[in-house]
């Protein structure tokens, strides 16, 4: 919708060694590149099946050309919990990472990846500050 583009989508989580885990979650984000240096991106998260709560989520990100076919694309966020992680609403977490997208072909992109998560008022109690990496990989068509 002309500067800012609007997406959202169903989201469902299946644990099959946990009985009774599996739940659904819709979501909606706006989000615009008009902003020279920093894309600003606000999304909404409900689960609508186990939880019956949900969290906002306010990403600010950038993709840098390091080389050709090569981008550093790191980003910030900060969560607000709505009752999806606790019992009332307080914030969440902020957490930084980066990826390293690598086009390798017209329709593959691996991007090995890393972040850190500061536990917030919602989940200190029983989230601890978490570091995490990996990799994925992307196929189009």
């Amino acid at each position: 919708l002309g500067p800012v583009a609007i997406s959202g989508g169903v989201i469902g989580y299946l644990y099959p060694d946990d009985d009774g885990a599996d739940t659904l979650e819709v979501f909606a984000s706006l989000t615009t590149d008009k902003i020279e240096w920093i894309t600003p991106t606000f999304s909404a998260y409900w689960d609508v099946d186990a939880i019956e709560g949900g969290y906002l989520e306010f990403k600010l990100s950038r993709s840098f050309e390091i080389v050709e076919n090569i981008s550093f694309d790191p980003y910030a966020l900060v969560s607000y919990d709505l009752e999806y992680n606790s019992s009332d609403t307080d914030w969440n977490n902020v957490q930084v990472g980066a990826s390293l997208p690598i086009k390798m072909s017209e329709n593959i992109v691996i991007s090995p990846y890393i972040a850190y998560s500061w536990a917030l008022s919602a989940i200190d109690e029983r989230q601890e500050d978490e570091l995490w990496g990996g990799a994925k990989i992307t196929f189009s068509f």
